[in-house]
Protein backbone atom coordinates (compact mmCIF):
# COMPACT_ATOMS: atom_id res chain seq x y z
CA UNK A 1 0.00 0.00 0.00
CA UNK A 2 1.22 3.97 -0.88
CA UNK A 3 0.80 6.13 1.91
CA UNK A 4 -1.27 9.40 0.31
CA UNK A 5 0.81 11.78 -0.43
CA UNK A 6 -0.16 15.74 0.62
CA UNK A 7 -2.45 16.51 -2.42
CA UNK A 8 -4.40 19.83 -3.58
CA UNK A 9 -8.32 19.48 -3.80
CA UNK A 10 -8.15 19.54 -8.02
CA UNK A 11 -6.06 16.16 -7.43
CA UNK A 12 -7.96 12.87 -7.81
CA UNK A 13 -8.01 10.58 -4.92
CA UNK A 14 -6.06 7.22 -6.26
CA UNK A 15 -7.72 3.92 -5.45
CA UNK A 16 -3.91 3.37 -3.76
CA UNK A 17 -5.04 6.28 -1.57
CA UNK A 18 -8.07 5.04 -0.83
CA UNK A 19 -6.63 1.46 0.46
CA UNK A 20 -4.18 2.88 2.49
CA UNK A 21 -6.65 5.13 4.28
CA UNK A 22 -8.96 2.27 4.83
CA UNK A 23 -6.57 0.13 6.05
CA UNK A 24 -5.00 2.69 8.36
CA UNK A 25 -8.57 3.56 9.45
CA UNK A 26 -9.15 -0.34 10.45
CA UNK A 27 -6.61 -0.54 12.90
CA UNK A 28 -9.11 1.93 15.04
CA UNK A 29 -11.05 0.77 17.59
CA UNK A 30 -14.04 2.66 18.73
CA UNK A 31 -13.10 5.59 20.33
CA UNK A 32 -9.71 5.77 18.77
CA UNK A 33 -7.78 7.97 17.02
CA UNK A 34 -5.34 8.65 14.44
CA UNK A 35 -3.23 12.29 14.50
CA UNK A 36 -1.78 13.26 11.21
CA UNK A 37 1.93 14.15 12.19
CA UNK A 38 2.30 16.82 9.44
CA UNK A 39 -0.63 18.72 10.78
CA UNK A 40 -2.54 17.73 14.11
CA UNK A 41 -5.48 16.88 12.55
CA UNK A 42 -6.92 14.17 14.69
CA UNK A 43 -9.16 11.07 13.27
CA UNK A 44 -11.39 9.54 15.74
CA UNK A 45 -13.92 5.98 15.04
CA UNK A 46 -17.19 6.35 16.95
CA UNK A 47 -18.77 3.49 15.25
CA UNK A 48 -17.77 1.38 12.60
CA UNK A 49 -19.36 4.06 9.69
CA UNK A 50 -18.78 7.03 11.37
CA UNK A 51 -15.51 9.24 11.87
CA UNK A 52 -14.85 12.86 12.81
CA UNK A 53 -12.29 14.65 11.49
CA UNK A 54 -10.34 17.22 14.24
CA UNK A 55 -7.61 19.19 15.22
CA UNK A 56 -4.95 19.09 18.40
CA UNK A 57 -4.64 21.72 19.61
CA UNK A 58 -0.64 21.83 19.45
CA UNK A 59 -0.99 22.47 15.66
CA UNK A 60 0.36 25.72 15.05
CA UNK A 61 3.50 24.34 16.74
CA UNK A 62 3.89 21.96 13.14
CA UNK A 63 4.93 24.76 11.47
CA UNK A 64 1.67 24.56 9.17
CA UNK A 65 -0.54 27.57 8.02
CA UNK A 66 -4.22 27.61 9.75
CA UNK A 67 -5.55 27.26 6.15
CA UNK A 68 -2.62 24.39 5.52
CA UNK A 69 -4.53 22.36 8.82
CA UNK A 70 -8.21 22.86 7.22
CA UNK A 71 -7.27 21.63 3.77
CA UNK A 72 -5.29 18.94 5.12
CA UNK A 73 -8.45 18.20 7.44
CA UNK A 74 -10.70 18.64 4.50
CA UNK A 75 -8.15 15.80 2.14
CA UNK A 76 -8.61 13.59 4.86
CA UNK A 77 -12.58 13.59 5.18
CA UNK A 78 -12.54 13.33 1.51
CA UNK A 79 -10.53 10.24 1.77
CA UNK A 80 -12.70 8.65 4.31
CA UNK A 81 -15.50 9.88 2.52
CA UNK A 82 -14.49 7.35 -0.40
CA UNK A 83 -13.98 4.32 1.13
CA UNK A 84 -17.40 4.69 2.05
CA UNK A 85 -17.51 5.67 5.73
CA UNK A 86 -19.66 8.41 7.03
CA UNK A 87 -17.35 11.84 8.46
CA UNK A 88 -17.89 15.05 9.94
CA UNK A 89 -15.50 17.69 10.22
CA UNK A 90 -15.06 19.73 13.26
CA UNK A 91 -15.14 23.49 12.52
CA UNK A 92 -11.62 24.79 13.19
CA UNK A 93 -11.38 26.84 16.15
CA UNK A 94 -11.01 30.51 16.21
CA UNK A 95 -10.04 30.46 12.39
CA UNK A 96 -11.96 31.32 9.83
CA UNK A 97 -11.73 28.32 7.14
CA UNK A 98 -8.91 28.71 4.65
CA UNK A 99 -7.08 31.42 6.47
CA UNK A 100 -3.63 31.77 5.47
Amino acid sequence: MVRPHLVTEDDALTPEDIEWTRATLATLKNGGAWIVPRSGVSVTKHSDTLYTVGYMPFWDKLGVSAGGVVNDANLIARHIFACGYTVKVEAFPDEEPNAD
